[in-house]
């Protein structure tokens, strides 16, 4: 008999912000030169029901829409971009990839299987749904 159940992670703006910071220092050198010169904690995360606002860039306010893809990765796809941001949204599908890396490793140890489902933003929330099955 195979059992299976879903599991949610919910992020806050705050905890989305704090590992974005961890994520672009990891990341600096390979930012645009415009953006090496930010300091990193000026930059802020907005959790919205239309996807994730980066703000504290100047002029620069893009929108990033998290999605699953077909290889079951969270990917981000830009809803508002004046400029090429794709860096940024890049920084951000690696760090939350990263997280679910590690809950997917902690569930495959228990001989479960583990696919990502579901990935949505509601205001000052991040949504990530997996299955989790025998």
């Amino acid at each position: 008999m195979t059992e299976s159940g879903t599991a949610k992670i919910q992020l806050d703006d705050a905890l989305l912000t704090m590992l974005a910071h961890v994520g672009f220092e990891k990341s600096r050198d390979k930012l645009p030169a415009m953006l090496q010169r930010f300091p990193i904690n000026t930059i802020k995360l907005s959790l919205h029901p239309h996807g994730i606002e980066v703000r504290g860039l100047g002029p620069l306010k893009p929108v990033f829409l998290p999605t699953v893809d077909e290889t079951g990765q969270i990917a981000m796809k830009v809803q508002v971009n004046a400029f090429d941001v794709g860096f940024l949204g890049d920084t951000l599908k690696k760090l939350l990839n990263d997280q679910i890396d590690q809950v997917r490793e902690m569930v495959v140890a228990q001989g479960l299987n583990f696919h990502l489902s579901e990935v949505r933003t509601h205001t000052n929330e991040l949504l990530i749904a997996a299955k989790i099955s025998q």
